[in-house]
């Protein structure tokens, strides 16, 4: 793994079909990236983002998925680069993780 890789914060509501099959892809798709590192997830049960060193957060699901991880943050703001959420596909952002970030 390179010496600093991009560090992610992982958060998603498990008990949604769409989101646990959206994570299970993901989660392959980020197990292949040796820039990448989840430091940390939050499938619903909440987690302390003031004690995770992260860079990223990505949040599968829509807008209050982004809304619930933004006020969980509090004062521990990350970026939150995509939304996955139940638009129609042509609008829906995709990650691109690149080795020369």
């Amino acid at each position: 793994m390179p010496s600093n890789p991009l560090r992610l914060v992982i958060a998603a509501d498990m008990r949604v079909a769409r989101i646990k099959s959206a994570w299970d892809e993901f989660d392959q798709f980020l197990k292949r990236q040796s820039a990448v590192e989840i430091a940390a997830t939050d499938f619903g049960t909440g987690l302390d983002y003031a004690a995770t060193l992260a860079d990223l957060v990505v949040v599968l699901g829509g807008d209050g998925a982004i809304l619930r991880a933004c006020r969980q943050m509090g004062m521990h703001q990350r970026p939150i680069p995509a939304n996955f959420g139940s638009t129609s596909p042509r609008f829906r952002t995709a990650i691109i993780v690149s080795s020369n970030i």
